[in-house]
């Protein structure tokens, strides 16, 4: 029975000093979260695929018509970029909505009209522009990929170009983060909303 007596006083004395513990421990602050922002687009102009190509001026389209920018993998090439085939596959959704569509990477013009040749032949399309943003050269590497540089489509360390698919609405805006615009994913709702005008 004594033993059940101090038991009371110690689980308090227990408690107590768990809370006064608790209490003194200095809170780690929270991590804070990058905020993202909305800025105006960064402009460009580059050539096209058409023979001769010519250029096309991101400017033209701004606020005019919602933009979808797609950094497409110049390695796997237009005819097999799971971005730009799932694009193709949705035209006609896109089409309807009155958005234009952009394919970006370093392959050059004649590289990207035998891509579309290669799709055409299986019976599918690229119903919009693909672009080239010239790659590095070994005498100048500062110099490639300028168009992927401002929107942080490119890897500093491997030289290589990144993809990624970015969202401009009708006012010429795109999310960004502190350095450089946010792109989103295939499996991202996002851009389902986006396609449907929300």
């Amino acid at each position: 029975m004594r033993n059940r007596v101090l038991i009371l006083p110690i689980a308090a004395a227990f408690i107590v000093s768990l809370c006064a513990y608790r209490l003194r421990r200095e809170e780690r602050p929270a991590t804070p979260v990058a905020s993202l922002t909305e800025r105006s687009a960064t402009t460009f102009s580059l050539s096209n695929s058409e023979s001769p190509p010519t250029p096309v001026r991101l400017a033209t389209f701004l606020g005019r018509h919602r933009i979808i920018l797609v950094f497409f993998d110049d390695r796997l090439g237009a005819d097999r970029d799971p971005r730009l085939l799932w694009l193709s596959r949705n035209a006609e959704r896109i089409e309807d909505a009155d958005i234009k569509v952009f394919g970006i990477s370093g392959a050059l013009p004649p590289q990207n009209r035998a891509a579309v040749k290669k799709l055409q032949e299986q019976g599918l399309a690229i119903p919009f522009e693909l672009l080239t943003d010239p790659p590095p050269t070994e005498g100048a590497p500062e110099m490639g990929y300028l168009v992927h540089k401002e929107w942080g489509r490119y890897d500093r360390q491997t030289g290589q170009s990144l993809p990624g698919i970015f969202l401009i609405d009708r006012a010429g805006r795109v999310q960004w983060n502190e350095s450089s615009p946010v792109p989103v994913e295939l499996d991202d709702p996002t851009l389902e909303r986006f396609l449907v005008g929300d």
